[in-house]
């Protein structure tokens, strides 16, 4: 019996999984800390304590907007990063159930704000870079198993 070289990841999957796990792992980290600590954040903004910080109009007006969504809004997100986070470990081991696991979090993650937050634009850019990185992570899928 001969055994089967064990495949190597591919340097692009593993750039894609690096920045999947930058980016996917800081979401899921600060929403769900914001989810945690809600009130609190709540409670600064209200009375003044992010002075400090010279936000535009545009940008307080964000601010506004977040602390007026329900907080399992940011338990959700933080749990759908996860999610998205778990498909690249699989993808990282070359297992190809992680690019459905990084497919159904991106995609919940885009229909969750529109049902939280309608009064948002279309997240066309998120929708983009979603179908960008499902695309890019698709192409290697023979190498997984």
């Amino acid at each position: 019996m001969t055994e089967q070289p064990t495949p190597t990841r591919p340097g692009m999957l593993t750039f894609l999984c690096i920045l999947t796990f930058v980016g996917s792992g800081a979401s899921s980290l600060a929403n769900l800390m914001l989810f945690a600590f809600f009130d609190s954040f709540r409670l600064v903004y209200e009375q003044g304590g992010l002075t400090l910080f010279a936000f535009s109009s545009e940008q307080e007006k964000l601010i506004e907007l977040l602390l007026s969504a329900k907080p399992v809004y940011f338990l959700y997100q933080g749990l759908l990063y996860a999610v998205s986070l778990v498909g690249a470990v699989f993808m990282w081991n070359l297992n190809k159930k992680g690019i459905h696991f990084y497919a159904i979090g991106q995609i919940m993650l885009l229909i969750m704000q529109q049902i939280f937050m309608p009064s948002l634009p279309f997240p066309a850019f998120e929708l983009l870079i979603a179908v960008l990185f499902i695309v890019l992570y698709a192409r290697f899928l023979p190498v997984m198993k």
